[in-house]
């Protein structure tokens, strides 16, 4: 009884995270001109990152608010409001190979580790140094093209940039909550009206909304979406889990001491801000490339 259950759960997640399995994207153009100092401009990628574990291949999701979610784990179940590997189920948490638990495509990472995608270690040593995922091959593009932005490239951009705090708006598209950047010198384009949060916003239900069709405009005129749906990864006592979170991570190219990273959190009251998380914590990843 209880192994059919458990495969009436895995069949009901299939169904739900069909969507999300991304298609290889190969468009590396950038999104918008964004100021990250009073001299520097950046693009940001088409959308979050992934690694493809069967092809050992990198590459960008196909839309912007596209995210794995649970299928980060091979063969997920959801026990008690959080998700697991059905094999963390047939063995003690210390025989568990942890590596076998991911699924064929990842898309949440501990910080820095774009020389070692898998690496799910507890370990803090392991994460001593910042590999940038950019510095990977990813899809059709060259080497070294993408980046992270560093914890004061995010600060001018999000704070200190001309009207930065006219180009930073929360929205769903499609009912997915996000963070919607607007490029250097926005303004709104035809066909679209820029919705405003109300003052008593009842949150998350009054969130400002758009249609696919209104999106498409926004994207057109640089908009940048940065999914605030993802989940947290993380690894303890060799059981590989997914929780869900309201405020969603973004990790940052820095630190502020020897065990954490910094990351972009975004809610749970929709401010977004700097947060010291633990290195061996799986977040998402959005890199930029450099306008020269």
């Amino acid at each position: 009884m209880r192994q059919a259950f458990l495969i009436l759960l895995i069949a009901m997640v299939c169904i739900g995270c069909e969507s999300s399995i991304p298609s290889d994207n190969t468009t590396t153009k950038g999104i918008g001109v964004f100021s990250v100092s009073e001299t520097k401009k950046v693009t940001f990628s088409p959308s979050n990152l992934y690694y493809d574990r069967e092809t050992s291949s990198w590459n960008f999701f196909e839309e912007q608010w596209n995210a794995l979610t649970i299928t980060n784990l091979n063969s997920p179940v959801g026990i008690n409001g959080r998700w697991f590997s059905t094999l963390a189920d047939v063995a003690y948490p210390e025989s568990i190979d942890t590596q076998v638990q991911l699924g064929k495509k990842i898309d949440l990472f501990g910080w820095g580790t774009g020389d070692n995608p898998m690496l799910l270690s507890e370990i803090l040593a392991d994460y001593a140094d910042f590999y940038d995922w950019g510095f990977n091959k990813i899809g059709n593009d060259r080497s070294k093209k993408w980046r992270t932005l560093h914890y004061d490239e995010w600060d001018y951009l999000l704070h200190k940039r001309s009207n930065a705090d006219s180009l930073l708006h929360y929205m769903s598209i499609a009912g997915i909550d996000g963070l919607m950047l607007l490029p250097d010198g926005w303004t709104c384009p035809s066909g679209v009206k820029l919705k405003q949060w109300p003052e008593e916003a009842a949150i998350p239900i009054d969130i400002p909304k758009y249609s696919l069709e209104e999106w498409r405009v926004l994207e057109k005129s640089g908009a940048v979406f940065m999914n605030a749906n993802c989940t947290m990864r993380n690894v303890a006592k060799g059981w590989l889990s997914l929780s869900d979170l309201y405020e969603t991570r973004y990790w940052v190219a820095s630190h502020s001491n020897d065990s954490t990273g910094v990351a972009i959190s975004i809610g749970p009251l929709w401010k977004v801000k700097f947060t010291d998380e633990p290195r061996s914590n799986g977040y998402a990843v959005r890199l930029v490339k450099d306008i020269k």
